[in-house]
């Protein structure tokens, strides 16, 4: 992780301004550091929500396709409030839930917020031990992301959607412009 973008983790979150501080290539990594750490609390599936800023579904898939590549399922259960989200992974007994927002920040902003099957929000020190694998993680498989933003505007898909992507095996996610989906193929 640069060190331009250590401003971006705080103790509770991670929260920048989309496509300067926080971009497509950055939540990938974060997703692929929260899913190394899931695996090693033995998770199996998490839950992904998020709220409805403009930026919140190419960081969700963008954080989507790094989890996968860890062996990690993810439920996406795309613009949601934050209990919904919550609410999934406790009702099915997921390990952990990933959240996309900066809640009261201006629309420029986004995030992720973390959260225990519970409902319990990591503490700083788990936060912590998640953030410290960033540095320490390699994809390991396959992910293949394909946008079709088609309500969006030029300018934005040229913005927010990563010109090439890394082959490697395994898991693939395929966006359809209307609902995600995903299926494993290992």
């Amino acid at each position: 992780m640069a060190a331009s973008h250590d401003h971006i983790f705080r103790a509770y979150d991670i929260r920048g301004i989309f496509n300067k501080d926080l971009d497509v290539s950055i939540m990938q990594k974060i997703g692929i550091a929260f899913g190394t750490y899931m695996k090693q609390k033995n998770g199996i599936t998490i839950t992904l929500g998020g709220d409805i800023r403009a930026s919140t579904n190419i960081l969700q898939h963008a954080f989507l396709s790094g989890i996968l590549t860890t062996g990690v399922n993810c439920e996406l259960v795309k613009e949601s409030p934050l209990g919904i989200t919550l609410f999934n992974s406790y009702n099915k007994n997921y390990i952990a839930s990933a959240f996309i927002t900066a809640s009261h920040l201006p629309p420029d902003w986004n995030g992720i917020k973390f959260y225990w099957g519970e409902g319990i929000g990591f503490s700083p020190e788990e936060n912590e031990e998640t953030l410290l694998l960033l540095s320490l993680t390699r994809p390991k498989s396959r992910a293949f992301v394909i946008f079709k933003l088609q309500r969006r505007g030029r300018e934005e898909r040229e913005r927010g959607i990563p010109k090439s992507f890394e082959v490697q095996d395994g898991p693939q996610l395929v966006q359809d412009g209307v609902s995600p989906c995903w299926y494993r193929d290992d």
